[in-house]
């Protein structure tokens, strides 16, 4: 890489999971390479990027269109939009001296989400950059649906590159098969004191070391699908004569659904199986706490940024089989793929799991060099191929 290079990274307020933990990560990465890197959140305050303040040094307080509905609407707010970029660029130019810091680089905008296109693409004009779209969505419908129409539109854009972030969604989208970087994990999700942790959590929980545990790590949102796992959980015959235990570590938008998934679980009558403990920081040692991760979805999972952080952390995976587990996962190797995302479908292989104790060994090893495949420092040198093409 020959061409000085500056990149300013967009990011939202209100940017949560998989988008918020690779972005919290990749700035890190990025300097650690030597590039300039300018992280700018976009909202009503700092948010999710407030306790990493050196990586993210501007606050831009606006709010930003979001892009959604049928053509007509997004033409609409598109226009709606245009007033924004004004604030932002005074705010940029004031909080950095873009004209000292970019003069002789190579300026790319990078952002994660399609309703910051339009600022996007204005700083690029300003700074006769490029915009790199990673996105972290997918499309499951028809060549037809107006998603495909309107990015079949954004691709003939020259100073656009949209980028997948796995294989599945690069195809979704209609671009090359190789237009895609997966988020990829950092070491920092892996426990560093496994079995120190392991035993902490377990005991807190009164979890026996012997009790086969599963693991649900993710915002606890209808499209997550934690009711159907729950409900596949506490139906399985092997589940309850095993005592096995269901954790489920995240937190609700709304306190009814975590009053509803709670419902259900005492319905089961599964309090003492399946535990609902919120949101937590420490994820490593949750993965190191358990023996097998679950990722439940309703719909597509475009990546799944925690599969490969389980993975990493020597878990056997039951994931969807629809969108990005299916490039992670190998279905029989290191977990399973539910082709059917229903209460049948998860609890087939949680039963298959407790029939078959003596292969998770085999699967925890095959996980662990799964994932390296997809670690940070792996699709940071992908992603800088990309961009300087």
């Amino acid at each position: 890489m020959n061409e000085p290079i500056t990149i300013i990274r967009l990011v939202m307020s209100q940017d949560s999971g998989g988008i918020r933990q690779s972005e919290r990560q990749y700035i890190p990465a990025l300097k650690a390479k030597g590039l300039n890197v300018v992280g700018v959140v976009i909202g009503d305050s700092w948010g999710a990027y407030g306790d990493q303040r050196e990586d993210f040094s501007v606050l831009v307080k606006t709010g930003v269109q979001s892009f959604k509905g049928g053509l007509i609407s997004r033409v609409l707010s598109v226009l709606k939009e245009m007033k924004n970029f004004y604030k932002l660029k005074r705010k940029l130019q004031n909080e950095i001296l873009f004209e000292q810091n970019f003069k002789d680089t190579k300026v790319v905008i990078n952002i994660r989400r399609i309703s910051l296109l339009l600022i996007a693409y204005q700083l690029s004009r300003q700074f006769k950059g490029k915009v790199i779209f990673h996105s972290g969505q997918s499309f499951n419908k028809g060549p037809l649906s107006v998603n495909r129409l309107f990015y079949g539109v954004l691709k003939k854009m020259k100073w656009l590159r949209i980028i997948a972030n796995s294989q599945y969604s690069a195809l979704s989208y209609g671009l090359a098969s190789d237009d895609y970087v997966y988020p990829g994990f950092s070491d920092s999700r892996i426990s560093s004191n496994p079995d120190i942790a392991r035993n902490r959590i377990r005991e807190e929980f009164g979890i026996d070391d012997s009790t086969l545990t599963f693991l649900y790590m993710a915002r606890l949102h209808e499209a997550k699908a934690p009711d159907i796992l729950i409900e596949a959980f506490g139906t399985s015959s092997e589940v309850r004569k095993n005592k096995s235990v269901l954790i489920l570590a995240g937190g609700s938008s709304t306190g009814d659904y975590s009053d509803y998934l709670q419902e259900k679980i005492c319905s089961l009558g599964m309090e003492k199986q399946i535990k609902l403990v919120g949101k937590v920081d420490n994820v490593s040692d949750w993965y190191a706490a358990s023996d097998v991760f679950v990722n439940s979805r309703r719909g597509v999972e475009p990546f799944g940024i925690s599969i490969v952080e389980a993975m990493a952390n020597g878990l056997p995976v039951i994931a969807s089989a629809l969108g990005g587990p299916s490039e992670t996962v190998s279905h029989q190797e290191n977990g399973f793929l539910v082709s059917d995302s229903s209460v049948d479908g998860y609890r087939e292989f949680i039963d298959k799991i407790h029939l078959d104790k003596g292969a998770l060994a085999r699967m925890s090893e095959e996980s662990v060099k799964r994932a390296q495949y997809f670690t940070l420092e792996s699709q940071i040198e992908r992603y800088l191929l990309l961009v300087m093409e």
